[in-house]
């Protein structure tokens, strides 16, 4: 498997930014890139809407994180051990991890609480990465 790097450190130690296709939000985070959201009236007007006036934006998610990881809290998984050099007693806890699923997935068009998120500028485009959390809604069909 190979990598793509997104990001050169130049000499100079400042940072240049790639191609935002190689760019993968981790847990439970998307990268989204904001779309502009017109209102159409019945006479055929279109007015844009303004996040600043709504709280919200919409957005086209591009890359989708591998999810949130919890730890189940019980039951725990002890193993004992006899260290056979030693007579001592050795133990280790193991605990179950699950992973809660991500609801949107890659092309899905959704709206944003407007203040979230931490926006990611690449080659003059912004950019937004968001957790899970702050997606209000989903746009499209059922």
């Amino acid at each position: 498997m190979s990598y793509t790097a997104i990001a050169k450190i130049t000499s100079d130690e400042s940072i240049t930014m790639g191609d935002i296709s190689t760019l993968q939000p981790n847990g439970d985070r998307y990268l989204v890139k904001p779309v502009n959201v017109v209102h159409r009236t019945s006479s055929d007007l279109v007015l844009p809407i303004d996040e600043t006036t709504t709280g919200w934006f919409a957005a086209r998610i591009l890359a989708v994180g591998n999810g949130h990881r919890l730890e189940v809290p019980d039951p725990a998984v002890v193993t004992y051990r006899v260290s056979p050099s030693e007579d001592t007693l050795e133990s280790t806890v193991e605990r179950p991890q699950a992973t809660v699923p991500m609801f949107f997935s890659k092309g899905d068009v959704v709206l944003i609480d407007r203040l979230a998120g931490r926006p990611v500028t690449v080659q003059g485009v912004e950019y937004r990465i968001v957790n899970q959390v702050d997606v209000l809604a989903k746009i499209g069909t059922a």
